[in-house]
This record gives structure tokens, sequence and C-alpha cells, in this order.
């Protein structure tokens, strides 16, 4: 039962549940101090998408929505731009990509079009040069005359 609640908010109203679609009492949701109201959503759907969310399936699929939201690609598509690019990055060629393992889309912050996967070094470097070709250049050209 909850306490610290306002009598006149204990009643046992009927509540449909977002989730399950399910009438239930009052008691059967979580109470919000912070607006005086319940959840819209039960305790066990709750805690059914808690543990979902959890699970080691939760990484993939949220990497996956994430592609289909912002790049509009596949999982099979990311996978077959790595294999059109010899499997690393598309600048520098490296197989081993640092942090989470895999590599950055680059994309045109304009249009949103995808241009390549990119190791994060590459795809930071190309960011802080203002992913411009001219300023890559400049960067380029200032290294081969310093000798690099």
């Amino acid at each position: 039962m909850i306490m610290n609640v306002p009598m006149q908010l204990r009643d046992t109203k009927m509540k449909e549940c977002i989730s399950c679609k399910q009438l239930k009492t009052s008691d059967e949701y979580y109470f919000r101090k912070d607006n005086n109201k319940y959840k819209n959503e039960c305790k066990p759907c709750i805690v059914k998408r808690s543990k979902k969310n959890r699970s080691p399936s939760a990484s993939e699929y949220d990497r996956e929505r994430h592609l289909k939201v912002t790049y509009n690609m596949s999982l099979e598509d990311y996978d077959r731009l790595l294999k059109k690019q010899g499997g690393g990055c598309a600048i520098c060629h490296t197989t081993t990509p640092v942090g989470k393992g895999r590599y950055h889309v680059d994309h045109d912050h304009d249009t949103g079009k995808v241009r390549g996967l990119l190791c994060a070094t590459c795809n930071q470097g190309i960011g802080l040069l203002k992913d411009s070709s001219a300023v890559c250049i400049a960067a380029a050209s200032y290294l081969k005359g310093h000798g690099k």
C-alpha cells in the first residue's frame, strides 16, 4: 500500500495501463510524488520493461534502432558497407577500432547521406577539421611540408 499519499488520491479508481491495456486499480500503479499522480504504466509492466532493457539483447536492439532512426540503415546495410570497405576504416583502414569496438557511421550533416564507416580517431579528426575537404587537404599539405 502506498504511504504518504493524500487520502483523496488513494482511492481505488480503475485505470488502463498504457502497455498491457488492462484495467487495474490504482494500487497496481506506482505513485509519482513530483506531480501527485499515478504512473500510466502498471507495476508489472514497468518491471517487465526494466528487465528487458537490462538484457544482453537490449544493447543490440538499441544499436539496430539507432542505425535505423538516425541513418535509415539496418545492421545488414552496416555489415555490407564494412565489407565493401575491406573490413576496416574508410580512411586509415584499421581493422581494430577503439572504443566500443565498432565503426562510426560517417555522414553528411546537411543531407544525412551516409559516406562510410570510420574508426573513432578518423571520425573525430574530420569532425574537428569541420568536415571540409579543403581544410583536410591544407592539413595534409602542412604535414607534408613539415616532414610527415
